[in-house]
């Protein structure tokens, strides 16, 4: 079990306090656990948080004081575990599984009629209107060399936005949303060779999970800045030929 806190009395019989606050702040896998210290020495207080204790509460103790710091500690607590995670929509193209930062996100539907547009590269040659709102659509597989795993009628697009503008992605597979923890996540900064080449801007992490190890892309790297200017020209230029 994982307890979500620990209370240590530093005056505990047989036992060191101070050793199992600096022990448990030691070992990696209880370094996280939040460690509320209560003694009568009120002048140890500053050597315990300087330890890293969460908090320090002078005996007697009273049960409204202990339930408001408890309370206190274990919002901070999840506050913190909640820095460095990552909101992940895992989506799929042919035998390629990775993430997308849920933060690019807007939606994700059935693969509806599309209609061709009249320019344009070959993987953004497609055009969709989603709830009366027309958006170019991006063959993420023929952008990334990969062939396709179901049938078109399988098929699901996500759309993103990047500031005002919103493209459709078309993929085979999307999963439900998920929220890594901070230790799952490794962030593309941190890997070597993810600053230069075909990645820059594109890996935003790997992330560690159940079904593996898999990146999460920023898909609207995957469009030049230049095109994304271009997509309005594009729907127009549909508008005028449709």
């Amino acid at each position: 079990m994982r307890p979500a806190a620990v209370l240590l009395d530093l005056s505990m019989p047989e036992m060191d306090g101070d050793e199992v606050l600096r022990r448990m702040k030691m070992d990696p896998e209880l370094e996280p656990i939040p460690i509320i210290v209560v003694s009568s020495e009120r002048h140890r207080e500053p050597d315990c948080l300087k330890a890293g204790a969460a908090a320090f509460l002078a005996k007697p103790i009273r049960a409204p004081e202990l339930a408001a710091l408890v309370g206190e500690v274990l919002s901070r607590s999840r506050e913190r575990a909640r820095e460095g995670s990552l909101r992940v929509l895992f989506v799929s193209v042919g035998d390629f599984r990775f993430g997308l930062p849920l933060e690019a996100v807007e939606s994700a539907v059935q693969l509806p009629l599309t209609r061709p547009l009249p320019a344009g590269p070959a993987y953004l040659s497609e055009y969709v209107e989603i709830y009366g709102e027309p958006l170019c659509v991006m063959d993420l597989a023929a952008r990334l060399g990969l062939e396709p795993g179901v049938t078109r009628l399988e098929q699901k697009l996500v759309v993103i936005r990047n500031e005002t503008q919103k493209l459709a992605l078309k993929v085979d597979k999307v999963e439900d949303p998920e929220e890594l923890p901070r230790e799952a996540v490794v962030p593309g900064s941190s890997l070597g060779g993810a600053g230069e080449g075909p990645l820059k801007d594109l890996l935003v992490a790997m992330v560690h999970g159940s079904r593996g190890t898999f990146p999460v892309l920023d898909p609207r790297a995957l469009l030049q800045r230049s095109l994304w200017r271009q997509l309005p020209d594009l729907i127009e230029l549909y508008a005028r030929t449709a």
